[in-house]
């Protein structure tokens, strides 16, 4: 189910990345009722270095410099991903209601 939630947010992630526009030294967020989500990137040619698997289901390169959050609130619950660069590797930390989970 987990695994599930991560690639929907994913392929919403690709989708809003491909329509966005990316201030220098600027966040993007968008927030829509029960739902967020968070680029924060310094540069466009950071951006652009962002990419995916073939077949867009998880991310290959993400730049130090870029953070991503998304979340939601579904039926009482306050699910977080938030994806970050930690020492070359892409980290995922997942919350549920403010405690790590396993996704």
């Amino acid at each position: 189910m987990h695994h599930h939630f991560r690639n929907v947010l994913l392929v919403i992630f690709i989708a809003m990345l491909s329509a966005c526009s990316i201030h220098i030294g600027h966040r993007h967020m968008i927030y829509d009722d029960d739902f967020f989500f968070e680029l924060k990137a310094p540069n466009k040619a950071s951006r652009n270095a962002l990419s995916f698997n073939d077949d867009e289901t998880d991310i290959e390169v993400l730049p130090e410099s870029i953070s991503l959050v998304i979340g939601d609130l579904v039926l009482g619950q306050k699910r977080r991903l938030q994806i970050e660069n930690v020492s070359g590797k892409v980290e995922y930390e997942y919350r549920v209601n403010g405690k790590v989970s396993a996704h």
